[in-house]
């Protein structure tokens, strides 16, 4: 039976999503619950009510499991001849059409229980709708494929039927024979672990820290009340009194952090990007990755909004940057939820970009740049002195400790302020080709962002009181999957730039969908 034949009557998904559906939705159940689950445990007698405890935890996971039981029968789908169908529902039976054309993005993505039960979960995302229209959770890895391959199909063929419409016979049927011929996949990238940890070690570990910081902040807060309500002793007054005396061990702890930040950091980043594969797939890409939660996404020239190249001194030793992808989306997309093909070489850059825009090397293109140097220094130089003041008196008037260390401390923050505020001011630009801007920016990571400006949606120019005096504004240009902020600008040169990019836009017939 061919795989068109099997999708064509309402299929169910793999038995193993009956465990899939249970396990998701038992854990939801309790995360609702928890707290009545809790009440007989935390009263005086819960021994009393332990047996009532177990008794109603049973009886929870089996209403559960039937439940589950139940929704993996209703839920039922099948691909017509024009749109694609779901029913489910377990009281109130609902019944979903998306015609091919309103399709988006099709997902395949394994989370861990997924991973564990050896099934593919697919995600069907469609015009109009912030998030998955249809998630169909358990399907066999290969099902899941030739699904995802002939939704694709469907939808290219409609597209090129409407195309071909006004062309000659003989072309007509050419184009319909190779939009039903199956998609070549062909791997062109795999991230080794040795690589991943090398966009781990490079990546930015001030992330890490900060969440050890959080925790370590909520650790002296909870002890300090514990010790002033037990023993009546204020414990900020004691640490400044042997903060001298402790500066060692301070060092130490500093230390420690930034080790403890830089593992969590690279283990973070191999649970997110562990097994990376870049696939060519007809005229388009597909990226796969994830330990914990498995994604597969594909990669459409049309959909492309920004190309970000990020890199940084670690990254440029190792000879490879990252990549983010943002495609059209109707919601604003965020880093997270950017298509990120990290540890790349500059030729598989440049093959991405020349699928993607027909550019066989991004370094080529001839632009025109707008320098936003002096601006940015003087906003940001003016930010470092404020800063810098604060400390000062922060230093003199509240913890009032006047030694070396503390100063020295503050010449090397002071001085570390600097070079960021000069590599930034470096970085920073903004250029205009024919048919595309390109946006630096950075400080200690160097960022590149490149938008064809027939994508661009509208341009907006805003100032705030203090750029309106010094003659400053900012340009946002807003994309189908978001906006672009480029700050510091001369106001006069970013209402002509501002004219420019609209001017092209509409002088521009190609289609940005």
């Amino acid at each position: 039976m061919s795989q068109q034949a099997k999708f064509s009557e309402p299929t169910l998904q793999s038995f193993r999503g009956i465990f899939v559906i249970f396990l998701a939705d038992l854990v939801k159940r309790i995360r609702q619950n928890i707290a009545i689950l809790a009440i007989p445990l935390l009263s005086g007698k819960a021994r009393d009510y332990l047996h009532y405890f177990i008794l109603g935890v049973i009886v929870l996971v089996i209403i559960q499991f039937v439940f589950s039981y139940i929704s993996y029968k209703r839920y039922k789908f099948h691909v017509g001849q024009e749109a694609f169908f779901v029913t489910s529902g377990i009281f109130n039976v609902s019944q979903i059409e998306i015609p091919f054309e309103r399709i988006q993005n099709i997902n395949l993505q394994q989370n861990l229980i997924q991973q564990v039960l050896n099934v593919v979960g697919l995600e069907i995302e469609t015009a109009g709708n912030d998030k998955a229209e249809v998630t169909i959770k358990a399907l066999d890895k290969g099902d899941a494929e030739h699904l995802q391959e002939l939704l694709t199909e469907q939808k290219i063929a409609l597209n090129q039927e409407l195309e071909t419409t006004v062309e000659v016979t003989d072309e007509n049927s050419n184009t319909s024979a190779s939009a039903k011929q199956s998609a070549s996949k062909q791997l062109l990238f795999k991230l080794s672990f040795l690589d991943l940890l090398k966009v781990g070690i490079s990546s930015n570990f001030f992330k890490g820290i900060g969440v050890i910081l959080a925790f370590l902040s909520y650790i002296y807060n909870s002890f300090g009340d514990l010790v002033s309500n037990k023993f009546d002793i204020d414990l900020e007054t004691q640490i400044q009194a042997y903060l001298p005396s402790l500066l060692s061990v301070i060092i130490g702890v500093v230390f420690m952090v930034i080790v403890i930040g830089v593992i969590l950091t690279v283990a973070l980043t191999i649970i997110q990007y562990f097994e990376l594969k870049l696939f060519a797939v007809d005229q388009n890409y597909m990226v796969q990755y994830g330990l914990l939660k498995r994604v597969n996404k594909l990669i459409k020239a049309k959909k492309t909004q920004i190309f970000e190249i990020e890199t940084n001194p670690l990254r440029q030793f190792f000879k490879f940057s990252n990549v983010y992808i943002s495609q059209a989306s109707s919601e604003e997309l965020n880093t997270k939820n950017k298509i990120g093909v990290v540890g790349v070489s500059k030729h598989h850059i440049n093959l991405l970009f020349e699928a993607l825009f027909g550019i066989n090397d991004y370094q080529s293109i001839n632009f025109n740049s707008i320098k936003t140097q002096w601006l940015r220094f003087r906003v940001l130089s003016l930010r470092l002195a404020v800063l810098f003041i604060a400390l000062i008196l922060f230093q003199l008037y509240v913890i009032q400790l006047h030694s070396a260390f503390i100063v020295v401390g503050l010449v090397l923050l002071l001085a570390f302020l600097v070079v960021l505020v000069y590599l930034s001011t470096k970085k920073s630009y903004v250029a205009i080709s024919e048919t595309m801007i390109k946006v630096g920016g950075g400080s200690i990571h160097t960022n590149t962002a490149f938008i064809e400006l027939f994508k661009i949606q509208s341009v907006a120019v805003k100032q705030n009181f203090y750029q309106r005096r010094v003659g400053m504004c900012n340009l946002i240009l807003y994309t189908a999957s978001g906006f672009l902020k480029i700050n510091y600008l001369n106001h006069q040169e970013a209402i002509q730039m501002a004219n420019e990019i609209l001017f092209k836009v509409e002088s521009n017939t190609s289609e940005w969908m």
